[in-house]
């Protein structure tokens, strides 16, 4: 009775929707939520229809981008139950959404229309997520009141009851809709199957070969992807029955992928055949066939058809992994690395390719080198507390972000950074003076080109503003030359060498004074870099400035830093830096000064 009702106000509301509910109700969310993306194709301003696409979507597993369009582009509608009922379901499969948001949504949807399915239904699927399974019963019950042709609800209940030690209960409502010719109904008849094996029930096979025998090869399918993991013998049953029954050749694909991951590889070989006689997406069927002759031990025939598929999609890493992986399995070990090495200029994190090139080279060889190499955009952000000591004593804390170009494999790049530090007290000769909010500020721009893998040239100009230095020289702009010698992929000693201008500005007194002085400038470091490890950065490093005309007014600085792994893309760094300068502007100045840092780091991207 409740079910007529609810036909009769989906026919007054959208008549439209009533085929796409009808397909609901069978559990063929594939086939609703194609009906509602023809619906929409023609309207897309109706709140009505692209909520029930935004259902349908999500249930039927519609990539995560499509749907994020699908909810964009969703009208807003405060008293549609069924945009409140596509909201909360959105909500439920948002991560960073909270429970109660969805609940909310639901119970919207319920309060707007008591007889609306769809409210009671997902609301029976969040809190049954929640493992509140007494309280999800009765939803799911109520919408199988309102509607008994509603499947998905009972097939719900029928688990519910079975979950709670009800199994005479869940047979009965398993038996009840397995013989519907539906999705979900083939669904009930694996679940009343496994059930009735557990508890030693008796199996009356009259209406179970009449299913098997009326059950269309989607439905068959539907029950071999939901029984992979759970019963594959009951999933190879399906899928061969798939297979045979076959009416839909686009459904080779899925036939084939299933017999993959059951391991049945002659069997994929031949439905894969079958797929590329029809030219039913190629490379996606090239893929599977390739995998299951490399399973098979068939390297030549693999192999030929991994290079097809790359000849068709040159950027594929499934091909370049599987091409490499039979090059090593032949010892054509130059090949196998290339290809590896191909994978990671596409994709340098990739666990396959790294792991492999670590089997064949050992300790010779490290592929983190590759993930710098990458060409285009990076960015990174970074907030620090200091400890700073000398003539002047501070504590502060600060941020800073820096965004780079890099445009050729050597390196060469251009950077822009800036920054801010704010210091919280300073002491000077013993006495604390409170500086809150005492605000400071840098920015700076680089430019790397490397000459060769060895030698490069930098320019940098950098631009600082703050209350007052104790150092009497810093740099505002210089060009240098430097040498790298690399050790291994991971180690590395680097000296450079430049010219520059120095500009400085201290406070004395209350008087300001000013310096520009033409500068050398003279660095060396060490330098450890595994992204990948614990200590994922180390560094030591020195470096000396001083004016030609007046070489015993050097200063120099030294730097000690580790970063260590936290959790990606955040890492920790530690440093400490020592300041020397030989004759101080001021002679009341420290020659020394120090400090630590540590540092929270970001790689946005």
């Amino acid at each position: 009775m409740y079910g007529m009702i609810l036909l009769g106000v989906l026919a007054l509301m959208s008549p439209d929707l009533s085929l796409w509910y009808s397909h609901c109700s069978k559990g063929n969310w594939h086939n609703s939520a194609e009906e509602a993306a023809s619906l929409a194709n023609a309207d897309s301003s109706n709140t009505e229809v692209m909520s029930a696409l935004l259902i349908s979507g999500t249930l039927s597993g519609i990539s995560e981008i499509d749907l994020l369009n699908i909810e964009a582009s969703t009208p807003y509608d405060s008293l549609s139950p069924l945009f409140w009922a596509a909201t909360g379901l959105v909500l439920m499969e948002n991560r960073s959404s909270s429970i109660e948001e969805a609940e909310d949504a639901f119970h919207k949807s319920i309060q707007l229309d008591s007889t609306g399915v769809f409210g009671w239904f997902l609301l029976g699927n969040l809190l049954e997520r929640q493992s509140d399974t007494l309280t999800a019963l009765n939803c799911y019950a109520r919408a199988a009141e309102l509607d008994s042709n509603f499947l998905p609800a009972r097939l719900q209940l029928g688990r519910l009851f079975r979950d709670v030690g009800r199994q005479n209960k869940a047979l009965d409502e398993f038996r009840s809709i397995m013989n519907t010719e539906t999705s979900s109904g083939v669904l009930a008849l694996a679940e009343y199957i496994l059930l009735a094996d557990e508890t030693g029930s008796e199996i009356k096979p009259d209406s179970l070969e009449r299913i098997l025998l009326q059950a269309n090869p989607g439905a068959y399918m539907n029950l071999a992807r939901d029984q992979c993991t759970v019963r594959p013998d009951v999933a190879l049953v399906a899928v061969v029955r798939a297979e045979r029954t076959l009416t839909d050749d686009n459904l080779l694909i899925d036939i084939s992928e299933t017999y993959l991951y059951l391991g049945e590889y002659s069997a994929v070989v031949s439905a894969s055949g079958r797929a590329l006689a029809v030219s039913i997406d190629s490379m996606e069927i090239l893929g599977i066939l390739g995998e299951a002759l490399f399973e098979q031990d068939n390297l030549n025939e693999s192999e030929k058809v991994f290079l097809a598929l790359l000849n068709l999609d040159p950027f594929s890493i499934h091909a370049l992994n599987y091409l490499g992986n039979i090059a090593e399995k032949e010892a054509r070990t130059v090949e196998a690395v290339d290809y590896f090495l191909r994978t990671l200029e596409l994709d340098p994190f990739n666990i396959d390719a790294r792991s492999r090139l670590k089997t064949i080279a050992g300790d010779s060889y490290d592929p983190e080198i590759i993930a710098e190499t990458l060409l285009g955009f990076s960015a990174s952000a970074s907030v620090d507390l200091s400890v700073e000591k000398g003539t002047q004593s501070f504590l502060e804390c600060g941020g800073s972000a820096s965004l780079s170009y890099r445009f050729d494999r050597r390196g060469s790049l251009i950077k822009v950074g800036f920054g801010g530090r704010t210091i919280n007290w300073e002491e000077i000769r013993s006495i604390r003076i409170d500086t809150l909010n005492t605000e400071t500020g840098w920015a700076s721009i680089e430019f790397d080109y490397w000459l060769s893998d060895d030698y490069y040239l930098t320019m940098s100009s950098f631009w600082d503003r703050q209350r007052y230095t104790v150092r009497p020289w810093q740099i505002s702009s210089y060009v240098a030359g430097g040498w790298q010698k690399r050790i291994s992929s991971w180690f590395w000693f680097s000296p450079e060498f430049g010219l520059g201008s120095v500009n400085a500005k201290w406070l004395s007194h209350d008087d300001p004074q000013y310096s520009n002085t033409f500068s050398v400038y003279i660095s060396t470091g060490l330098w450890y870099r595994k992204p990948h490890t614990f200590i994922r950065e180390a560094g030591i490093s020195g470096d000396l400035f001083f004016p030609p005309d007046d070489p015993d007014n050097f200063i120099s600085h030294g730097t000690i830093s580790v970063a260590l792994r936290t959790w990606n893309p955040l890492y920790i760094t530690i440093g400490y830096l020592v300041d020397y300068t030989r004759n101080p502007e001021v002679p009341s100045w420290e020659k020394f000064n120090s400090s630590f840092t540590t540092a929270l780091n970001f790689d946005l991207f």
